[in-house]
Order: C-alpha cells, then sequence, then structure tokens
C-alpha cells in the first residue's frame, strides 16, 4: 500500500472500531465484569438464580452477564420474557452451544439441547405426534387409572415422596414403553432415574470447565477427564432407552415408541436418536411432576386455610360419593388456581432452560447480539411485584382475580415444554383427588417446616425434606378410595389401547408451536 493511503486507511478502520463501540454501547445493564471471567468469581457464594435476583433488584429486569467467553443476557419480568421469547420465537429460539451435555454426553441426539433448525424441529413435531391435545385428552384415563392407585396408597403411608414418584414415573413409562410401575421399585426405574439425575447434574449451569471454554475439548482424552465420564454416561442412556424401545415394541398395547416409530419422518434418523426422542420425554414428566407434587404438599402444609377453600369448592361441585374427574374441571377453578399457585411459588426450575438468540437483536434501546444466551429466570419472573404484589405470599385467588397471570413454569415461545398440557392434567387429577380424599398437616404440631429450604438437585429445585401427615377426611372417603381400587380393572393395556385407534392415521397429529 502506498504511503500516501496510510491516512485514509488508518481513519477508515477508525471508523470500524467507533461503529462497532456504538453498535456494542448499549448493551443491557449487569455487575462489573473482571477480565476473561467476567461475573463468573461472583457466583459461587449463592445459587445462581438468587443471585440474579440480586441483580435484577439493582439493575433492571434485564441484565447482562460475563461467564468465561459467554455472553448471557437473564431476564426477570414476564412481559420481556413473552417480548423476546415468545413473539419473536424466530429469533430466540436456538440453544447455545453445551459442550459437555450436547457434544460429549448425548452426541447431539437430546432434543432440550439441540439447536434450532431443522432437526430440532423434526424431534418437536415427532413429539408432539404424541402429546398433541388430542392424543393428551384420550390420556385421561390412564391418568384417573394411576391416580386412583396413588391415593389408595397414600391411605397407608405418610412416605408421600416415593409414592409421587412412583406415580410420575409410571405415567411416563407406561404410555412410552407399555410399562406401567406398579410398584415403584422396578430394576429399569431405578436406572432411569439415576440416568436423569447425572445428565441434570451435567446440565446444570457452570458446572464444566469445557462449557466456559469449548476449546478444551480438543484436548486428548487423557488430558480430558470429562471425556470418561461422559463416555459412560452416554453408554448407559442407549443400553436403557434400547432396553426399553425392544419391550415397548413387544407389546400389543399402544405406546409412544411404537406410535413414533411407525411415522415414516423418523425413518430417516439413527436408532439411538428416536429412542432419544422417547426417552427423554420419559425422563422429564417423571422428574418435574413428582417436585411439584412435593412443593404441593409443602404449600398443603404451611397453608391450610387455602386447601380448605379448596376443599369446599371440591365439596360443593363433586361431593362425598365419588372422586374427582376431569369433567369437573372448569367447576373447579379454585383448584386450579392452587395448582397455578404451587408452580409460582416455589419453581421447580428456577432458572429455566437457556435461549439462543441467533441475530443481532435490539430492546428498548438495549442490543442483544447474535450468539447471546438468553436466559428467562423463572425465579426473578415468579418473584416480580409488578406482575405477582406480594409474591412470597401463597395467594391462590391471585389467579381468580386476575385470569391473564402468566404461568412460566413450561418455558416460553417455540421451546416451551411440548408437554405441557399433559403435566397440567397430570395435576390437576391428582392434586384435585388428594384434597378431596385427605386432609394433609404436619405431623407434630409445631415441628418446624423448612418453606423455603430447598435442595438442588442439577437444574431441579427440590424442597428440603419435611414430613407430613396425609389422613383421610372421614371414614366414608376412605372406604370409597378402598372400594374404587378393589372394583378397578387393573389391566392397564386395555386403556393404553383406547387411546388411538388400530388402524388410525399415522401421520403427525401435532404441529410446531
Amino acid at each position: 500500500m502506498s504511503i500516501r493511503y496510510l491516512p485514509a486507511a488508518v481513519g477508515l478502520a477508525f471508523c470500524f472500531v467507533v461503529l462497532y463501540l456504538m453498535r456494542h454501547q448499549r448493551l443491557p445493564p449487569g455487575p462489573p465484569k473482571l477480565p476473561l471471567i467476567g461475573n463468573l468469581h461472583q457466583l459461587g457464594k449463592k445459587r445462581m438464580h438468587e443471585r440474579c435476583q440480586e441483580w435484577h433488584r439493582q439493575y433492571g429486569p434485564l441484565i447482562q452477564l460475563q461467564l468465561g467467553l459467554d455472553r448471557v443476557v437473564v431476564i426477570g419480568n414476564s412481559q420481556i420474557a413473552r417480548d423476546l421469547l415468545d413473539k419473536k420465537g424466530s429469533l430466540y429460539s436456538s440453544r447455545p452451544r453445551f459442550t459437555m451435555a450436547h457434544d460429549c454426553v448425548t452426541r447431539g441426539f437430546h432434543t432440550a439441547t439441540l439447536p434450532y433448525g431443522p432437526r430440532w424441529r423434526l424431534h418437536n413435531r415427532l413429539q408432539l405426534s404424541v402429546l398433541n391435545k388430542r392424543i393428551v385428552t384420550r390420556c385421561r384415563q390412564v391418568q384417573e387409572f394411576e391416580s386412583l392407585q396413588l391415593m389408595h396408597e397414600l391411605l397407608f403411608t405418610n412416605d408421600f415422596h416415593p409414592r409421587f414418584q412412583r406415580w410420575a414415573n409410571s405415567l411416563q413409562t407406561g404410555l412410552g414403553y407399555g410399562q406401567r410401575l406398579a410398584k415403584g421399585d422396578e430394576c429399569n426405574i431405578h436406572e432411569m432415574e439415576h440416568i436423569s439425575r447425572v445428565f441434570r447434574e451435567i446440565f446444570a449451569t457452570g458446572i464444566w470447565l469445557v462449557d466456559l471454554f469449548p476449546v478444551l475439548n480438543h484436548l486428548p482424552a487423557a488430558l480430558a477427564p470429562w471425556k470418561s465420564k461422559a463416555d459412560e454416561h452416554y453408554s448407559r442412556t442407549v443400553g436403557l432407552f434400547q432396553l426399553n424401545t425392544d419391550e415397548a415394541l413387544r407389546k400389543d398395547s399402544w405406546n409412544w415408541t411404537k406410535k413414533i416409530r411407525s411415522l415414516k419422518e423418523s425413518q430417516d434418523l439413527p436408532r439411538d436418536e428416536v429412542n432419544f426422542v422417547v426417552g427423554v420425554m420419559a425422563e422429564a414428566g417423571g422428574d418435574t411432576t413428582g417436585v411439584v407434587l412435593d412443593m404441593f404438599t409443602l404449600a398443603a402444609v404451611l397453608h391450610p386455610d387455602a386447601m380448605a377453600r379448596a376443599q369446599q369448592e371440591i365439596d360443593s361441585v363433586v361431593g362425598p360419593d365419588r372422586l374427582p374427574t376431569f369433567e369437573d374441571v372448569d367447576q373447579l377453578p379454585y383448584v386450579t388456581a392452587v395448582i397455578k399457585e404451587v408452580l409460582r411459588w416455589h419453581p421447580a426450575a428456577p432458572f429455566g432452560l437457556p435461549h439462543s438468540v441467533i441475530q443481532d437483536d435490539t430492546y428498548e434501546g438495549y442490543n442483544i447480539p447474535a450468539g447471546t444466551t438468553v436466559i428467562a429466570s423463572q425465579w426473578s419472573i415468579n418473584f416480580d411485584p409488578e406482575t405477582f404484589p406480594s409474591p412470597h405470599e401463597f395467594r391462590p385467588e391471585r389467579y381468580l382475580d386476575n385470569p391473564d397471570l402468566p404461568v412460566s413454569s413450561f418455558g416460553f415461545g417455540r421451546r416451551a415444554c411440548p408437554g405441557r398440557y399433559f403435566a397440567m392434567d397430570s395435576l390437576f387429577i391428582s392434586v384435585s383427588r388428594i384434597l378431596w380424599g385427605f386432609r394433609i398437616s404436619p405431623i407434630k404440631d409445631g415441628a418446624p417446616i423448612p418453606a423455603w429450604g430447598f435442595v438442588m438437585d442439577g437444574a431441579l429445585m427440590r424442597p428440603a425434606p419435611f414430613e407430613a401427615l396425609f389422613s383421610a377426611r372421614d371414614v366414608h372417603r376412605q372406604r370409597l378410595i378402598m372400594k374404587d381400587w378393589a372394583a378397578v380393572d387393573k389391566d392397564a393395556d386395555k386403556l393404553y389401547n383406547a387411546i388411538e385407534p388400530v388402524g388410525a392415521e399415522m401421520g403427525f397429529q401435532g404441529q410446531e408451536e
């Protein structure tokens, strides 16, 4: 280059630098950062959802963090979450790169970690083929049957957590593979719970150095100890999923596996990937539903007045001579409000699942560059006092006073949980029947209950261990539960086969939402 053009070149380069800085100077506010590590040093002493709630109070409902090399924008307000993740779903529906969870542990087969694109859309359509509203409505007889066993079990034990897990897991494995869990201690469910627990730990934000610095994944296995752990977990996962799949295909009854494998759109996928499509549905539903019922039990012990109001509503609609059914749902608005308040008051996934923006965007004058990880913090959203006045109070009536209040537990936009309708049905039938049949109280009067004590289980949050007494509301209801359980046909295959008639159209029944 001739020296006479040097000033012009320098000036042009200066303009590019200025334009770059102007483009990025209006990033959302956030706490001060250190070189290279960003805000990582500020996360160690508190759980991330609690730390972000503090920052939301200080900097506003949209904040920016730097975690290693990753830029992260955290949303703490439901309106912003809807504006970005719902209304701009075409931009905000991808996932950040999960080197450990996606590349190493699941080899790109897990629906939750897939980036937005044709592969994810195919997974989503396959899952919606068995989780669309038509199929979900036909699953209600299975949910009523499983909930009746739950009611019978609670007559004889106060060890509610394993009973809730049996009920939730049996729903998922029964529909997924035609294998209901009559006892809850079947050997394959222990392996499923182990695999699910390990994946939650791996998926939890900030545990793996390779997630913060993906270049480390190019190291040889001898210098990358996470690779052996990933290989072990992948091997156990595909082994169990294939075992369950083989059993499902041998069954005479309808199940998710047979339905999805019958679809021509699944034929070009690798065998293990199709197994993952079903397996992750079975895992996720069993995990979260059981946790939410634990949260409900905690609310029942701590807030007996709210439960008494729900029982009055049930008694006026259902009466003492039969259990609630799905036909009662429209006449039990306060029971539905109790469920929504449980989901809000103690969110099972307080930090939600991260999104990633696929191209540069702006919001309220702030720039959100392509590749930014975007997290809708369930904890901050659910305790935003502008949306939920007195957010720490358990007040189901807030959902009656304002039916438009958001329920964000199932995520936002195109990455919202595809099983949300099934989950809400499961919660309605179990909660309404438990309230119909039982009083829930502390084991000992005056015994302290840890209302705000939690145990993190990977990305899930469970209540700290506590005890509760389930006592039948009266002898008549107790006898009715026992009579109904003794009389019900225990052949679940009949219920599975009633979900979709033999010879039904095998095309997609759902569509991407």
